[in-house]
């Protein structure tokens, strides 16, 4: 390892920038706290009728004139105080890579860089000068009660689920206090507490997710593509006390209320008329719950706001803590290193049980003051439809949503040409696939991300897309990475080695697996499991998983390079790549294809052509030693190929 860098000499003061102004007023005392949430309430009359909501960069009412806040101290000018939230967050990331490495040089230098005189200073000096209160100085999880105060009318979101209603932040933040008040007046829920939520996308489920924030409970959403025995066993895992659950998934809730041993108090119904039980709690009745700020609750940056199921292709699905800190630094990398901006508009129609659907845009968008379009799932006439006339401008989706869109007619007419950022997640990308939104205008790239990191991770600008087909890019903003051999140490520009991060976006940790998280976070770095090499333009580029790598005769072959190849061939739709056991060379690849429907006919024919293909393209042992055919390739809950399961019916 090298020596650390020398300690950095001290900045000295910077001169002033202007004469001081003479002093303002002061501005009123602090509102005193908000009483604690009391019992229900009747129903609350009607709403006074909301300013027309605001969809682009439009300014509300002017309101009133306010007093002008008093001179700020000399720490705040030199960053400005917007900055101060973010500066304590990432000081905070850096002592905790101080706390789990065991060296201080990094954060030493992180603190001097971004001048410690304000990371360091001391809450009782921010309230001295009225900056903020002090009810108010953790309670950085509410996002909605922050957002809606910045742009209230500012449209949050689209409901497509419910005939396209707009809601602003005013409005969401209201639905989501009555919620918070329902789940602990009504429920019971304190902060720690978990809500389960079993249910496609939908509002509602939108509204438990930041209520959990104003409770400092924990939101669980479930992945309904489980069976209720799997479900059953990660709910024996993170214990929750409350579980709702959509219409579709009642007869599911069913079979787990029939469940020994489940630790839910309450199985709460998202609609009424669909419940799995009689005495299953209705959620219409937050109706009669008051749509006042909840009083503030203490949570620190660490405290998790959201339990992630991962892929479960190895069993039952650990819990990644989504933490307050990790959650924030995603929604900061991404804003500040793809640009997002309040006037963006997304369809949220990847499923919330995954951090795709939670923090690709949706989290994001909710600190930048965009907003979402909500959908039920994808559906490709909804996606072209929306973007022709609600104004989407950014859209992630995997690559299967991808080809499906461009299959459509409207695609070649450029129904997609609005969308500024368009980002490929969750599986490698066929070659293909971009060239045919590159053809039709598209900047189409692809993104890497998991669900313990981020998912955001690097950004590849739009004028390197074409030249580097298939880079993530490089890494966001407060994102460290490097690429280590299987000793962990730095390989060298252009080798293949597993990727690891670091940041304040990693998550903290596995629900109850100590070991697991020790594991995955060893020595401070987060070791994702993937494979991959970096340019010397310092662009990364995924090779794949380490645990499919293909070791052949001693020689390793990376499947997703061979898949990449097959995909390109014009009867393909699909490929996937697994190794097979083989007497003289250990293993070989075996490439299990979907084809189009025209090329069905000729099977055997096509499998030469295939492995021609291949060997014009490959080294020899790169080549497939056999193609199989299949009608579809099996996925996990997350939508990736379940390797798991190719290995079972085809190896």
């Amino acid at each position: 390892m090298p020596p650390p860098d020398p300690p950095l000499p001290p900045i000295p003061p910077a001169p002033p920038i202007a004469p001081p102004a003479p002093p303002a007023p002061p501005i009123a005392p602090p509102v005193p706290p908000a009483p604690p949430i009391a019992p229900p309430a009747p129903p609350a009359p009607p709403i006074p009728a909301e300013p027309p909501p605001l969809l682009d960069e439009e300014l509300a009412p002017p309101s009133p004139a306010e007093p002008p806040s008093p001179a700020l101290p000399p720490e705040l000018e030199l960053l400005g105080l917007v900055e101060v939230p973010v500066v304590l967050l990432l000081s905070h990331a850096a002592m905790r890579t101080n706390e789990s490495s065991g060296k201080q040089a990094k954060s030493e230098r992180f603190m001097k860089n971004l001048r410690g005189d304000v990371i360091m200073m001391s809450i009782s000096r921010l309230q001295q000068h009225e900056l903020i209160e002090p009810h108010h100085i953790m309670h950085h999880s509410d996002w909605l009660a922050r957002r809606a105060a910045l742009s209230p009318n500012k449209v949050a979101l689209i409901d497509n689920v419910h005939g396209g209603q707009t809601i602003t932040y005013r409005q969401w933040n209201r639905s989501a206090n009555r919620t918070a008040h329902f789940l602990h007046e009504r429920l019971g829920m304190n902060k720690g507490d978990r809500v389960a939520v079993l249910s496609l996308n939908d509002v509602d489920v939108l509204d438990v997710w930041f209520a959990c924030a104003k409770l400092g409970a924990i939101f669980a959403p479930l992945n309904h593509r489980l069976t209720p025995r799997e479900l059953a066993l990660y709910l024996s895992t993170i214990t929750p006390t409350i579980l709702a659950y959509g219409k579709e998934f009642a007869p599911i809730a069913s079979e787990l209320q029939a469940t020994q041993g489940l630790s839910v108090r309450n199985f709460v119904a998202l609609d009424g008329a669909a419940r799995a039980r009689g005495d299953d709690v209705d959620f219409a009745d937050r109706a009669l719950a008051s749509d006042a700020q909840p009083a503030p609750v203490d949570v620190a940056w660490d405290d998790p706001w959201v339990l992630c199921g991962t892929g479960g292709t190895t069993g039952t699905p650990k819990a990644a803590k989504l933490t307050y800190r990790s959650m924030t630094a995603n929604a900061v990398n991404t804003v500040s290193s793809f640009g997002l901006v309040s006037s963006d508009v997304t369809l949220l129609n990847a499923p919330l049980f995954h951090t795709g659907g939670l923090n690709v845009f949706t989290a994001p968008l909710v600190f930048a003051g965009g907003t979402s379009i909500v959908c039920r799932s994808f559906d490709p006439e909804e996606v072209l439809a929306s973007v022709a006339s609600k104004g989407v401008s950014i859209f992630f989706g995997v690559p299967t949503m991808f080809l499906s869109l461009s299959q459509a007619a409207e695609f070649a007419q450029g129904a997609l040409r609005a969308l500024r950022i368009c980002i490929s997640g969750g599986a490698p990308c066929p070659e293909p696939i971009f060239h045919a939104y590159w053809d039709c205008g598209i900047d189409l790239k692809t993104g890497y991300g998991l669900t313990e990191a981020g998912p955001n991770n690097f950004w590849l600008p739009a004028e390197d897309a074409r030249r580097k087909v298939g880079s993530v890019g490089a890494p966001l903003f407060f994102v460290d990475m490097r690429i280590v051999d299987e000793a962990r140490a730095p390989v060298c520009p252009g080798d293949v080695g597993e990727l690891e991060l670091q940041g304040p976006h990693v998550f903290g940790g596995y629900w109850d697996a100590p070991k697991a998280t020790a594991d995955v976070l060893a020595g401070g770095w987060l070791r994702t499991g993937d494979l991959a090499r970096q340019d010397d333009e310092g662009h990364v580029f995924i090779a794949g998983r380490s645990k499919d790598l293909i070791i052949s005769g001693g020689e390793n072959i990376y499947p997703a390079e061979v898949e990449a190849v097959l995909m390109a061939h014009p009867d393909v739709i699909e490929a996937a790549v697994i190794g097979v056991a083989h007497a003289k060379w250990g293993q070989v690849p075996r490439a299990i294809v979907v084809l189009r429907e025209a090329a069905r006919t000729n099977s055997t024919a096509l499998r030469e052509t295939l492995g021609t293909f291949c060997r014009a393209r490959l080294a020899k042992y790169k080549v497939p030693e056999s193609f199989v055919f299949a009608a579809s390739l099996p996925r996990t809950g997350a939508g990736k190929i379940d390797k798991k399961q190719l290995a079972r019916d085809y190896a």
